[in-house]
């Protein structure tokens, strides 16, 4: 554990934090604030594609509603729970404001890396479509080396950022709730990933259809009743995350510049981590559509 968080704090100080702030800049204000001067249009693409149910793409790919589907199944998960308390656990109230503005630049990021990944998406040798990073690295950029090396890094990507932090929020939430054992429901949590995964995207793209209407729902309306209950406090909640995240001093009394580093550091990582902007794997759902 110790190795893996000073491979951690490798990785996210400071440069690749910059790095995914900068991107989302630069492509934000390049597409001319796309995400926020087109609401209605995006929308209406999306979450309006719900209402309007398909069977499947032209080219036998996945229908667009599969692919928002499937792409929406990885990033409102645990992460969106457990991510989101452990950057405040980790980088105080402050860090929630990081997580903002890195959702925010992350609009444009992942409007980009979707658009390529349907811009340079090729026939799957089994039938249907393909696309991701890795294909327009190779055709776009013309960088076959860079692509093959993303291609590399899914694997651990997927293994500990994916299965590993995701099945042990699960079992630690089962386990803290009703008791049930780690093991088992880290094994339990296996084996039905494992039933939708040999099946391959199609089936990811079906299971996800069914599931995600349905996560949304309890996600958004859990939430609302939460901030319901807690209606009262959210003044001061929001008067102590712009106050941790702006003024560090004046809200913990010394060691601002650590307190603001430390609350920038984890929560544009957990902002990431939650909706996946610039990390390309959403865009391999949509690469398929």
């Amino acid at each position: 554990m110790a190795f893996l968080g000073k491979l951690a704090d490798v990785l996210w100080n400071p440069w690749l934090l910059g790095l995914f702030l900068l991107t989302g800049a630069v492509l934000t204000v390049g597409g001319s604030f796309f995400p926020l001067r087109h609401f209605r249009l995006w929308w209406r693409e999306t979450v309006g594609s719900l209402l309007c149910p398909e069977t499947g793409g032209r080219s036998g790919g996945l229908s667009s509603l599969q692919a928002v589907a499937a792409a929406l199944a990885s990033t409102m998960g645990t992460g969106s729970i457990a991510g989101v308390a452990a950057a405040i656990w980790l980088g105080g109230p402050g860090a929630v404001f990081w997580m903002w503005i890195s959702a925010l630049l992350g609009l444009s990021t992942g409007c980009v890396e979707k658009l390529l990944a349907v811009k340079y998406q090729v026939p799957a040798p089994g039938g249907g479509l393909q696309g991701g990073p890795m294909f327009y690295l190779r055709d776009g950029l013309r960088t076959p080396k860079l692509a093959a090396w993303f291609s590399l890094a899914c694997l651990p990507a997927a293994l500990a950022g994916g299965g590993l932090i995701q099945s042990s929020s699960i079992a630690s939430a089962l386990s803290d709730a009703f008791g049930i054992d780690r093991l088992f429901a880290g094994c339990a949590a296996a084996l039905l990933a494992g039933l939708v995964l040999f099946g391959g995207v199609g089936r990811i793209a079906r299971a996800s259809q069914r599931l995600v209407p349905a996560m949304a729902l309890l996600y958004l309306g859990c939430g609302a009743l939460v901030l319901w209950a807690r209606r009262e406090e959210l003044p001061q909640a929001f008067a102590l995350i712009f106050s941790c995240a702006l003024t560090p001093e004046s809200a913990l009394g010394g060691g601002g510049g650590y307190a603001l580093s430390t609350a920038l550091r984890h929560g544009v990582a957990r902002g990431v981590f939650t909706n996946e902007a610039g990390l390309g794997t959403s865009a391999m759902a949509h690469g398929a559509a």
